[in-house]
């Protein structure tokens, strides 16, 4: 059986499911419908901004990498860094 359907056998589909000879896939089949999902509303034109302990993490984080970077480098090089 092809993998893609053909226009033909979309509209076959369609009307059998008007006629009411194939029932219709439930939502829930495919993860939708009733769920318990802890879903939350994200706000795409104002997004919340990284908090102070998260942008202190990460200039620490930062801050080590450059250092563990500018040492690996200088004994590749062979020079200040």
């Amino acid at each position: 059986m092809a993998d893609i359907l053909g226009q033909a056998e979309v509209d076959a589909l369609l009307k059998a499911v008007d006629a009411g000879d194939i029932d219709a896939v439930a939502p829930s089949a495919f993860g939708g419908g009733d769920s318990d999902a802890n879903v939350s509303v994200y706000d795409f034109k104002r997004p919340e901004r990284v908090g102070k302990d998260q942008l202190a993490a990460l200039e620490r984080l930062h801050e080590v990498f450059a250092r563990n970077v500018a040492a690996s480098l200088s004994s590749q090089l062979r020079a200040v860094v």
